[in-house]
This record gives structure tokens, sequence and C-alpha cells, in this order.
């Protein structure tokens, strides 16, 4: 049967796509520049990891894959808008989970899948909705 713990085993519970890292991550970026928005990245995963109590190997693969996507979100700065930029680097950060998920076995699929739908979800609503104001607070 399909009960609720059945489905809370099979998903997980923290599945839900719901962060702010991506975001403050890029506006730090427009606004302050490259290494800010590393350090961000730095700060924004070593709470995740104390709040949650937890590491896991995509914990420690976001340091160095949060820094790539700094990196393409830089090359990206100068031709696009941050809520626009903000959503393509929220694609392909979830791609790049999906694939790793996929190829190296690193979680659940049915769990990266919800949260990939959900993580976009929520950061195009939050880079549409706080982007472009937070950007003009902190430029």
């Amino acid at each position: 049967p399909y009960t609720p713990l059945f489905r809370s085993r099979l998903i997980g519970m923290r599945s839900v796509g719901v962060e702010s890292i991506t975001l403050t991550s890029i506006v730090t970026l427009y606004a302050l520049g490259f290494w800010p928005a590393i350090m961000m990245i730095l700060i924004g995963v070593g709470l995740h990891i104390i709040i949650t109590q937890g590491f896991s190997i995509n914990n420690f693969l976001m340091l160095p894959i949060g820094a790539l996507l700094i990196i393409i979100a830089s090359m990206m700065h100068p031709f696009f808008g941050i809520i626009l930029v903000g959503i393509i680097i929220t694609i392909i950060q979830e791609l790049i989970f999906l694939l790793m998920v996929i190829f190296l076995n690193t979680g659940r699929l049915p769990k990266r899948l919800l949260f990939f739908a959900t993580h976009v979800f929520c950061n195009v609503i939050l880079f549409s909705v706080f982007a472009q104001p937070l950007l003009g607070i902190f430029s």
C-alpha cells in the first residue's frame, strides 16, 4: 500500500527545493563581484551543514560546483539581467546534480527530481520578486 510513511521513505523529508544560497550568491556577484560571491557560497553551504547537522557528498560537491556556477554567471553577467542569470544558473545546477544522481548514484532519483522541480519553481519566484530589489539595496 502507498502510505504517507512509504512516500516519506521513498522520497525523503528534505526534498523540497527551497534555499537562498543561489539567490544570495548571484546578488552578491552582481553587487560586489566574484570573490564575495564565492564567500557567500562557502558561508551558505557551511550554515546549511550546521543547521541540518548533516554532511553529504552533494554538500561537499556544492563548493566546487558553486564556484563553477559563479564563473559561468560572471561570464553571463555583462549580457543578461540578474533574473535570467539566476534562473539559468539554477537550472544548470540542478542538471549537474541530476546527472550525478543518475551516473554516480549520489542520491535517490525520485527525491532529486522533486527537488529539481521545486527548486527551479521557487527560484523563478525568488529571483523574479527579490533579485532586483536586493541588488538595489546592496549596490
